[in-house]
């Protein structure tokens, strides 16, 4: 890979054979469910309890050498923590890590998954699968992992006396402090985010860049083959940023699909054609998928975070935190002209 994007050729943004358009106007009302009752909004004297309190603990994981991958196979948020037990810790006890920092407790998006996530020896997954609008949630537990990927389900519901146990949002509320919007497929939260660009539905690009079997060419839009089809017609795109995460959130007039991609260059100087890093995200079959990022200095991608998406909506969240560091030190300009050159003797 000589520059920061996706390899030529690769996924067609649509399908050439269907077209869906949105039809025009807000969000459906069905989705004001998440104002009432989000549990990102609950309990905030927790919140702030965990978030005083994983200042301390962030460090912890970067000691555990074990990573999995969580795969959440319900339609409902699954909030988890990783501990070192070998059978279902007490309520109770869960509750007096949280606050002491002991333990750090993550979400994935419905139907979705995350990478990465640091585990201690021994370490099995207690949480809940959360929905909004509803007090008390199901309690999961994995019992000890076997394996570097593990799918969550009901199957790991946990019940005592033939009824599920449950806990309420002041548990799991923790889970999404500090978090400006929550990946979940709802798109509420970005109601209070102006679009960092928008565009009219009857505006549209002049030209696209097509690449076929490893040559680029630039053709009109009335010559592209995608264009308004499978989500190309981009209305509007939002970007949030907080201490550890990217988000963002496209809107399309034309239905997503699976063999799209959104991909987002940044650069250090805009008038140079290379790009320092490239997120891709490529719509996958469901409802989810992975956000990747490619760098000039690497062949292949990382994964980097997580999307949901519906038909005319996409959000994603990229991490920030492992992201690498450097550093340049400048000190001289050397020219050729100036460099002395002395052949071996003889020649």
């Amino acid at each position: 890979m000589t520059d920061a994007k996706p390899p030529a050729g690769g996924r067609p943004a649509g399908s050439a054979g269907s077209e869906s358009e949105r039809p025009a106007g807000n969000r459906t009302a069905s989705r004001a469910v998440k104002a009432q009752g989000s549990p990102c909004r609950a309990d905030t004297s927790s919140m702030k309890r965990f978030v005083a309190s994983v200042l301390v603990f962030a460090l912890a994981p970067l000691l555990y050498a074990q990573t999995v991958t969580v795969d959440n196979a319900e339609d409902e948020i699954l909030v988890f923590a990783a501990v070192s037990v070998t059978s279902m810790p007490d309520r109770a006890e869960v509750q007096a890590a949280v606050d002491a920092g002991e333990v750090e407790l993550r979400y994935v998006p419905p139907q979705g998954a995350v990478t990465a996530i640091p585990v201690p020896p021994d370490a099995a997954l207690v949480g809940a699968f959360v929905s909004p609008g509803r007090d008390s949630h199901p309690v999961v537990f994995t019992g000890p992992l076997e394996d570097e990927y593990v799918t969550v389900s009901r199957a790991h519901t946990v019940s005592e006396g033939g009824r599920a146990v449950t806990v309420d949002d002041a548990l799991v509320g923790s889970a999404f402090a500090g978090h400006p919007v929550i990946i979940d497929n709802d798109y509420v939260d970005w109601d209070d985010f102006a679009p960092a660009a928008a565009f009219s539905r009857a505006g549209r690009p002049t030209e696209a860049e097509q690449n076929r079997a490893g040559a680029t060419r630039t053709r009109t839009v009335d010559d592209s083959l995608y264009w308004g089809k499978g989500g190309t017609v981009v209305e509007a795109i939002k970007l949030v940023f907080s201490a550890e995460y990217a988000y963002a959130m496209i809107e399309s007039g034309s239905a997503i699909e699976q063999g799209a991609a959104y991909v987002l260059y940044a650069y250090d100087d805009r008038s140079r054609s290379r790009a320092r890093y490239t997120v891709e995200i490529p719509v996958t079959d469901g409802e989810s998928g992975f956000v990747f990022l490619w760098t000039p200095d690497r062949d292949t991608p990382e994964i980097v975070g997580e999307f949901v998406r519906e038909s005319f909506y996409l959000e994603a969240r990229i991490d920030l935190s492992g992201a690498r560091v450097t550093e340049e030190f400048f000190y001289t300009t050397l020219y050729a002209r100036d460099i002395v050159y002395r052949s071996p003797t003889g020649r």
